[in-house]
């Protein structure tokens, strides 16, 4: 006979997470803790056992994205448990939800902004498919809204997220992208160092003339 799981609730969780953020808030303002700072991974065994061990209370939200599926409910609870799990380890781990990547297909989702087709791979990963390697089609280009762009997906999941928990729950790994790793996307490596080296043997013959 199966063993009853444990109901965790969020509020519960979050009280001890505010006690393990301790160490961290201390470092953001430049204050000592006597000692290194050290996390703790849970092994794949723990994180199986909690699951068997453990259930969650989650306020599902009654307003949805058009996006939402099962999967997006499991990411979150996937990411409580291993909550619980390195909190049941030593160490200064600062507890937080991670976005997953799925949501926004990595940081390549930022293309599709820009026009350009991702797509992802049989390892999860997403690749980017250049747009034409020529200056007027570049120029031609239109940005469209970004709450049709894959990159939405982390602001949605999110925002579920946080119904779900309440909002007692931090969150980290919001993705990012810079502008360089956006022409990289959209131009391809190759045709992004043609493109810019010109540019930047300028800008290098530029700051050596300069006085400063």
């Amino acid at each position: 006979m199966m063993a009853e799981k444990h109901r965790v609730f969020i509020e519960d969780l979050a009280e001890k997470i505010a006690g393990n953020a301790r160490v961290w808030d201390a470092l953001w303002r430049g204050e000592g803790i006597g000692r290194i700072a050290v996390a703790v991974t849970p092994s794949p065994a723990r994180l199986e056992r909690v699951k068997e061990e453990y259930a969650f209370e989650l306020d599902e939200p009654t307003e949805r994205s058009e996006r939402w599926t099962e999967q997006w409910r499991q990411a979150l609870l996937d990411e409580l448990y291993a909550i619980v799990a390195r909190l049941q380890l030593p160490g200064d781990y600062c507890p937080a939800v991670a976005v997953p990547r799925f949501v926004h297909r990595q940081s390549q989702g930022i293309a599709d902004v820009f026009g350009a087709r991702v797509e992802e791979q049989p390892d999860g990963n997403c690749f980017a498919y250049p747009l034409p390697a020529v200056p007027s089609a570049i120029d031609a280009v239109e940005a469209s809204a970004l709450q049709a762009s894959a990159y939405w997906g982390a602001v949605e999941w999110t925002r579920y997220a946080r119904a779900a928990t309440h909002d007692k729950i931090p969150f980290r790994n919001g993705v990012m992208t810079g502008p360089i790793d956006t022409a990289n996307y959209l131009l391809g490596p190759t045709t992004l160092l043609e493109w810019s080296t010109p540019i930047l043997i300028r800008c290098i013959a530029c700051w050596k003339k300069s006085p400063t």
